[in-house]
């Protein structure tokens, strides 16, 4: 009985400025995680993108008709990012033949 007499009674507006404190931890601790998630999901992104592109870039320097797709595809693009294809930009397109041979 005296251990309960000894113990302060929290008011129930004490109550509610501690949970709103750890509340405030908690929301800013899930923040930083889904910050966190959210830089990790745009770097696999980025990743995915380079690795396509670098597949893309390999499979125009073998396959002309694929690489006529992409220069006329790159022409549609700003001219800023048109400037960082020069090699795809400024050579003559290699024409398909109807026998399949490149001209």
């Amino acid at each position: 009985m005296e251990n309960q007499s000894l113990q302060k009674k929290v008011s129930p507006l004490e109550k509610i400025a501690k949970l709103r404190a750890r509340k405030a931890d908690i929301d800013s601790r899930l923040a930083a995680l889904e910050r966190a998630q959210s830089q990790r999901d745009r770097k696999r992104e980025t990743r995915r993108k380079i690795i396509a592109g670098s597949l893309s870039l390999q499979l125009a320097e073998k396959e002309p008709n694929f690489r006529q797709w992409l220069i006329a595809n790159l022409e549609r693009l700003k001219p800023a990012d048109r400037e960082l294809f020069p090699d795809f930009l400024t050579t003559s397109p290699v024409v398909m033949r109807e026998d399949g041979e490149g001209e």
